[in-house]
């Protein structure tokens, strides 16, 4: 048991530190490969964080740094990792492990609610 609790404290510790590298790598828009209007999530920096919106909502929610391109969306029960094309450069984001979506290059809309 206690061998448990020291191994999730480790994992959880992560949940709080920050990435070395500047957030503004990860902010972009980007689509559902083959929906690019169905499904897409933007990713802005707000208050020295990463926060996400989903399509079409207004609600934004914290990305919490777990560790290297990984991050937990903070209410949503997401995780979402960033993948890298092989320049390095983050080009998409794996969802949950399943759903691949695509950085593209138009413009993150701003709601009125900022």
């Amino acid at each position: 048991m206690k061998i448990f609790t020291v191994l999730l404290l480790v994992v959880l510790s992560g949940c709080y530190r920050e990435p070395a590298r500047p957030l503004e790598i990860y902010t972009g828009r980007y689509e559902a490969a083959g929906k690019p209007n169905d499904f897409y999530m933007d990713i802005s920096v707000e208050q020295g964080r990463l926060v996400v919106t989903d399509a079409g909502s207004i609600y934004k929610k914290r990305l919490d740094y777990l560790n290297r391109d990984i991050f937990i969306a903070h209410g949503f029960g997401w995780s979402l990792q960033f993948t890298r094309n092989k320049q390095h450069k983050i080009d998409g984001i794996l969802l949950s492990g399943s759903e691949h979506l695509k950085k593209v290059t138009k413009p993150v809309l701003k709601s009125g609610f900022e």
